[in-house]
């Protein structure tokens, strides 16, 4: 169980992001590492501006023994502590998924074609890894963590709400990947709290609940939330807990408060992801 974290700007994830960028060298392709709330369409899933969660899968491909940092896709392939990884051999030649360093952390031995190796990532760092037998076949995995954190406020509500209530989310995935850590403060409210709720759904959209909050509500709230508790919303692309990690990794998901005298929600706060920076070592 982590400690308490302070509440962040929104900005300081962009920030955290592009330190990140120069701690792993130069990626071609990574933009938006400015001080801005705005999503970053532009960037793909397992960059620095977007990690992934869960079980990924990456493909080998055909011709990879000339394909050198292209080698095994995305390079850095960033991803959130608790994920597992998955390299298949999709090529008609034999490689290796093999961790720089003696002895090496990771090693996949001898994969042929059709051939699969998962490793599961539960410690923070920049993981090189090379094929042993084309060892101008590189790669590497960066592992993070972080929180999705907001600011409670009626105008974020759909429609604004006009309210003196205010707050704060913080929004935790666990390390071991099977629950949430939440905590809210909040105070102003109108009305009792009649339910509190995570949705999916981008800024300024209304959406379906994804996990609920239980009571009692009382300020400072901390509550834990099983994975398993996740409801799923197929029409949103939610299928599983990991959908709705990632959701929240761009930043569509928000925390609503709803009262009596404001059923739809009082105050929402829309979820920003935090990273936090570590040099620590794949162990494992």
């Amino acid at each position: 169980m982590k400690g308490p974290k302070p509440q962040r700007h929104a900005t300081h994830s962009r920030v955290a992001f592009c330190a990140l960028a120069l701690s792993i060298g130069s990626i071609s392709g990574i933009t938006g590492c400015s001080e801005s709330n705005g999503p970053a369409s532009q960037e793909l899933p397992g960059t620095l501006g977007i990690p992934v969660f869960g079980n990924i899968s990456v493909s080998i491909p055909s011709g990879a023994a000339t394909l050198s940092t292209n080698a095994y896709g995305q390079n850095p392939l960033v991803i959130l502590d608790g994920s597992r990884v998955t390299w298949t051999n999709n090529d008609a030649l034999p490689h290796t998924v093999t961790s720089t360093g003696v002895p090496p952390v990771f090693d996949s031995g001898l994969m042929n074609t059709g051939t699969s190796f998962t490793r599961l990532f539960t410690s923070l760092g920049t993981f090189p890894y090379f094929c042993s037998i084309h060892p101008n076949m590189v790669g590497s995995v960066a592992v993070i963590e972080g929180d999705f954190e907001g600011i409670l406020s009626g105008d974020q509500e759909i429609p604004p709400v006009v309210t003196n209530a205010s707050g704060t989310a913080d929004v935790e995935p666990e390390e071991d990947g099977t629950e949430l850590r939440v905590r809210l403060t909040f105070s102003g409210l109108s009305s009792p709290i009649a339910a509190m709720h995570i949705h999916q759904g981008a800024a300024g959209v209304n959406g379906p609940i994804i996990f609920n909050i239980p009571g009692p509500f009382v300020s400072p709230l901390e509550r834990e939330i099983s994975a398993a508790s996740v409801q799923l919303r197929p029409e949103v692309g939610v299928n599983s807990f990991a959908d709705a990690i990632n959701a929240m990794i761009r930043g569509e998901t928000y925390v609503n408060i709803h009262t009596a005298q404001n059923p739809g929600g009082e105050i929402r706060a829309q979820l920003v992801f935090e990273t936090d920076e570590d040099d620590g070592e794949d162990s494992n």
